[in-house]
């Protein structure tokens, strides 16, 4: 294959022949071969095609990956959602909003979470503007602050809890030990993260801003 520099070359030949079979006085032939030059300069791959016989070929376009196929882990969950919904949904005394339900949403939280004093407050909104609303609240863990903490929504009302997340109560042994059991039982779920939602067909990890809880409840 022909190089850069010989097709330069042989371009700037070929300007020269060029211009002196062309009807021009000298001056003209001069300005004629410097702007030959110029441009052959800036582009040499028009010699180089020319050389070639044809333009080259586009490269071809790389394909998108698939798009990730999720069915199978939808399906999972929901069928881990039927299997546990006896006591995910099942009413307590730390549920709120409506005693006659549309809608139930069991919500995990933890003693040590950032996020739960937030994600109580936009549950409580919640519950207020959607009136077939209720809330579960259940333990993602064991720890003694958690089960305080929840105890304290079953004493005190959750609003108390959303205001200060470090409110706590006694509650007794037997209640404590039924939410030590749902935290055993949520292991099953797969939960790792407080908050957690889990709604009659869907899992959503991590807190969340109210409008996509929104999005979420105008679903059903």
């Amino acid at each position: 294959m022909i190089g850069r520099a010989a097709a330069l070359g042989l371009g700037l030949a070929a300007s020269q022949a060029a211009a002196e079979g062309l009807p021009l006085t000298i001056d003209e032939r001069a300005a004629f071969r410097a702007e030959v030059r110029a441009l052959l300069l800036d582009e040499p791959e028009l010699i180089l095609r020319a050389l070639d016989g044809a333009e080259p070929e586009p490269a071809a376009p790389v394909p998108a990956p698939p798009a990730p196929d999720y069915a199978d882990e939808i399906a999972r969950d929901q069928q881990i959602i039927r299997d546990e919904a006896y006591w995910l949904f099942s009413q307590t005394d730390r549920g709120f909003g409506s005693s006659w339900p549309r809608l139930t949403i069991a919500v995990f939280m933890a003693g040590n979470c950032a996020d739960c004093a937030a994600a109580l407050s936009d549950l409580i909104d919640l519950t207020r503007r959607h009136r077939g609303l209720r809330i579960e609240l259940r333990p993602l863990d064991t720890d003694p602050k958690t089960i305080a903490r929840l105890g304290a929504v079953e004493l005190f009302g959750p609003e108390r809890l959303a205001r200060s997340w470090t409110a706590i109560a006694n509650i007794p042994a037997a209640k404590a030990e039924r939410m030590r059991d749902e935290a055993v039982s949520a292991e099953r779920l797969g939960l790792d993260m407080a908050p957690s939602y889990v709604f009659p067909d869907m899992f959503v990890r991590g807190h969340v801003p109210a409008a996509v809880l929104e999005h979420y409840i105008a679903r059903y």
